[in-house]
């Protein structure tokens, strides 16, 4: 994670809402477990970065909504 923050990815103190740095890391555990089963490594980045994007827009509006 710190790697990511250095090149200004990842900022978890400019984060909105508390869940989001632990979808985070469920995120990147299950992409982590499921690569090393000789998955395409950048296929699984690509697609739980997208997940994640979804989720946190949804997360975010909801939050707005209310």
């Amino acid at each position: 994670m710190s790697t990511l923050r250095a090149v200004g990815v990842v900022r978890p103190e400019a984060w909105a809402l508390p869940g989001e740095r632990l979808a985070f890391v469920v995120l990147a555990a299950v992409a982590i477990g499921v690569a090393d089963r000789g998955a395409n490594v950048i296929l699984l980045i690509y697609l739980a970065t997208n997940l994640f994007t979804a989720v946190t827009m949804f997360v975010l509006v909801r939050h707005r909504l209310r």
